[in-house]
């Protein structure tokens, strides 16, 4: 067999195939996430945090489809603290390569969510042994104190997430997110859990406050 027709019959190497998709393919691929930022905070608020997993998910898959084959979104998402440096500032390459100059910093924004997290569960511990240390407080307002406060930092993680979340949206080419604007069902049901989920906190508090008034401040375990 000649030369010529051993180039011919030879598979592409994978710097090949890997070049071939990224001239091509990889163009029609989002990079990052789209949802348009007053949905996220609402999604956000309304499950006391949890849509942030959601969210980091989300965005892990994109960037899998785009540029990290390998990667595991789910496991990504799941310990978010460890990646959510690297996830911003790939959000602020993206829209710095589309030449928009986002005024944000992506390590002080990811660092304030990091801190956030971490700040929140530890109140949530700390508040449980000051309550219970202290004697002084009925066993539901204990409870509600160790559970309550870290859900309330927490939701102050939605800020990190709007900035980068705006920037990302600039990145591509929707600054207002409009294609991912709107109510769909599973929004709506989300939106109900959270309803409930608040509804349950609010009820909680107010039993505490009614013990804790029936006893006079005077109970003792």
């Amino acid at each position: 067999m000649s030369r010529e027709l051993e180039e011919a019959y030879r598979a592409p190497s994978s710097d090949a195939q890997r070049d071939d998709f990224d001239d091509g393919d990889r163009q029609d691929i989002a990079a990052l996430y789209v949802v348009a930022v007053p949905k996220l905070v609402v999604l956000f608020t309304a499950t006391a945090g949890a849509y942030a997993f959601y969210w980091f998910y989300k965005q892990f898959r994109a960037r899998k489809r785009f540029d990290q084959p390998q990667s595991w979104p789910l496991a990504r998402a799941f310990f978010a603290i460890f990646h959510v440096h690297r996830l911003f500032r790939f959000i602020d390459a993206q829209a710095r390569a589309t030449g928009a100059e986002p005024s944000w910093n992506p390590d002080l924004m990811a660092t304030i969510y990091v801190i956030v997290v971490l700040g929140a569960r530890a109140l949530g511990r700390v508040a449980t042994y000051a309550a219970s240390a202290s004697g002084s407080l009925p066993p539901t307002l204990v409870s509600l104190s160790s559970f309550a406060l870290p859900i309330v930092l927490g939701l102050c993680g939605a800020v990190s997430l709007a900035v980068a979340q705006s920037v990302a949206n600039r990145a591509q080419g929707d600054p207002s997110g409009k294609t991912n604007s709107g109510v769909d069902a599973g929004s709506v049901s989300v939106c109900l859990i959270g309803a409930g989920f608040w509804a349950l906190l609010i009820k909680l508090a107010l039993l505490a406050r009614a013990i804790d008034h029936d006893l006079g401040g005077a109970y003792h375990p």
